[in-house]
């Protein structure tokens, strides 16, 4: 299997949600998945030689990004991280507690959220948040109680994703993934003139 790894850069605020809903606050991703990735890729659907392999097979997978920091990857902590309530300075793994160990602790919090890197170094993403109000072309002015609210990963933040093709995936098919990632420069749910400018850049290989 060859993998083909990719460094994305947001260029501007990235607006990455959780659901569909169109009023309120919108809840927001806090990683970027793999099929953002596909959906770039699928904008050339057509052109492939063999779309369904691609597209629907399982021959080619779009990962997941992880976020960068001082050139360093990060990872999504494990749900079997806890660390006492109130108190965050330790992290233990779950599994390997016994149960004498846990019976010591007045109360295990699990950790739902943030990164870890491989010299235990924690990274939590700080996300701005924005609100919109719906606009009336009728009445050119705001909607009346129409508010909505963005939560937006902040410009300058790099991560690392890849892709991955089994042998039966052709080269031109391949070549053609390649340069439709490094051509897309938009990404996420409003991609107005503020919002989901990326650069994406081919870093490697690995086989």
């Amino acid at each position: 299997m060859r993998e083909l790894r990719f460094e994305i850069t947001f260029k501007s605020p990235i607006i990455l949600q959780a659901s569909s809903n169109t009023q309120g606050k919108m809840s927001s991703l806090d990683f970027i998945p793999g099929s953002a990735f596909l959906g770039m890729v699928a904008s050339r659907y057509s052109d492939f030689s063999d779309p369904f392999k691609i597209f629907h097979s399982g021959a080619v997978k779009f990962c997941d990004a992880a976020p960068i920091k001082d050139g360093k990857e990060f990872f999504k902590i494990p749900l079997s991280y806890f660390h006492e309530k109130l108190d965050g300075s330790k992290i233990y793994n779950h599994h390997l507690l016994s149960r004498e160990e846990s019976e010591k602790f007045t109360q295990l919090k699990q950790m739902r959220s943030g990164y870890i890197n491989d010299e235990n170094e924690q990274l939590g993403l700080d996300l701005d948040f924005s609100q919109k109000s719906a606009y009336d072309k009728s009445k050119r002015r705001s909607k009346d109680s129409q508010m909505y609210g963005y939560e937006a990963f902040r410009a300058g933040m790099k991560w690392r994703f890849s892709v991955k093709f089994e042998p039966s995936v052709s080269e031109d098919d391949i070549s053609r993934a390649k340069e439709t990632l490094e051509r897309s420069t938009r990404l996420g749910k409003s991609k107005s003139a503020e919002y989901g400018a990326v650069e994406i850049k081919f870093i490697g290989e690995n086989t």
